[in-house]
């Protein structure tokens, strides 16, 4: 990937459960603190440390809103039992067409998906994930997704 640092994730799991950060040069982590199955690995973006991640909520593939989510000072684990927080994103007009982007790539019908982004260094955003089983949907910061949600599941169930 041509960088110093990056971070392992299992396919599936979810609050940084057997996550890791690795470090050129560093010995690696005991295997139990390791995905113990298959992997992504993604080229760790000091932003996350700084600004956060970007998660793009959608009901049937209708953006409902967005959460930023920013670590704990000294962390890069963006989950609250990490010290993470959440807040209202307003993304401007060219954050939302690419997370749009991103949805109109699944031809599959999405009653559910959620668009994490990062920022690379050149400032623009980028794809992390795409959560299409994501039990997590941010409410807090989605005043509106309950009748977003339940108008996308009306629509299909009459398709």
């Amino acid at each position: 990937l041509g960088v110093d640092e990056i971070v392992v994730k299992p396919v599936i799991g979810a609050s940084s459960w057997r996550q890791a950060r690795l470090k050129r040069g560093q010995p690696l982590p005991q295997a139990d603190q390791l995905p113990p199955d298959e992997i992504m690995i993604q080229p760790f973006l000091d932003a996350v440390t700084t600004e956060g991640e970007f998660s793009f909520l959608f009901f049937d593939r209708e953006f409902s809103h967005c959460a930023q989510k920013l670590p704990q000072a000294g962390d890069y684990r963006v989950q609250a039992m990490f010290g993470g927080r959440e807040s209202v994103y307003d993304p401007s007009a060219e954050e939302l067409a690419l997370a749009k982007s991103v949805i109109a790539a699944i031809s599959e019908s999405l009653l559910y998906a959620r668009v994490d982004m990062l920022r690379q260094p050149d400032g623009a955003l980028a794809l992390m994930e795409l959560e299409l089983i994501e039990p997590y949907l941010y409410p807090e910061q989605g005043p509106r997704m309950g009748e977003t949600f339940a108008a996308a599941l009306e629509r299909m169930i009459e398709r």
